[in-house]
């Protein structure tokens, strides 16, 4: 009974930290939308000073993919195409899918012409 109570506890820690990150990367997201507007002021403002009183500005760098690694389960359906018809080309079979695939569409063009009798 006290392995379920650990087990549902580690559960809700998990949670709990999960949640607490994803706050923080939309957070990080505003931070450095602010740092952008910043970074642009700073550059208006450079304008207006001689050259010599002028400072570096920092660079405002992107989310980097390695930060988000969530984005590294994100699958689309055309992923999955893909995925599926590399494996057809590597067995040899991409050109059986095609022809298959065709007949199916003329087999159901022809069934949809039928029942519309």
């Amino acid at each position: 009974m006290t392995k379920l109570i650990f087990e549902f506890q580690i559960y809700d820690s998990a949670q709990e930290f999960n949640q607490r990150v994803k706050e923080l990367e939309e957070e990080k997201v505003s931070v450095i939308a602010s740092c952008r507007k910043l970074e642009h002021e700073i550059r208006e403002r450079h304008k207006y000073l001689p050259p010599e009183k002028r400072v570096q500005v920092p660079i405002v760098y992107d989310i980097e993919f390695v930060e988000s690694p969530d984005s590294l389960f994100k699958i689309s359906d055309a992923d999955i195409v893909q995925r599926q018809n590399q494996k057809l080309e590597a067995a040899g079979l991409a050109k059986r899918k095609r022809i298959v695939n065709n007949i199916y569409l003329k087999l159901s063009f022809v069934t949809n012409i039928l029942t519309d009798f």
